[in-house]
Parts: C-alpha cells; sequence; structure tokens
C-alpha cells in the first residue's frame, strides 16, 4: 500500500485557490507548487466549495 506524502502547507493551499481563481487547469498549479495534480484535485474535492476553496478555514479544518 501506498504512504502518505507530506500534508500540504498552507500557502501551498492558499497557492491553489488563487490558481482557480485564476482558471488555472489543476497540471497547472500542481507544476506551480511542485505537486502532483492529482494532489491539487484531492484537495479541491476534500476542502473545495463550488471551485473555490475554504483557504485558511480549510487548512484548519481538514
Amino acid at each position: 500500500m501506498a504512504g502518505r506524502g507530506r500534508p500540504l502547507e498552507l500557502m501551498e493551499r492558499e497557492a491553489i485557490a488563487l490558481g482557480i481563481k485564476k482558471k488555472m487547469s489543476y497540471r497547472e498549479i500542481g507544476d506551480s507548487i511542485g505537486r502532483d495534480h492529482s494532489v491539487v484535485s484531492r484537495e479541491i474535492k476534500r476542502n473545495g466549495v463550488r471551485g473555490e476553496l475554504l483557504g485558511v478555514a480549510g487548512s484548519v479544518l481538514g
């Protein structure tokens, strides 16, 4: 079974939120923060609300 990667930092979550706002693809966002696009996708599924991340609340709650 694959191990878990390192958790996203607040700055990475904010970069994802900004990327979504700029209508960047998950791959573009992932490349910009040095993460795989699947990490971006999972983060948005877990903490996103209609395509917008919860930002700080998501990091505190997630």
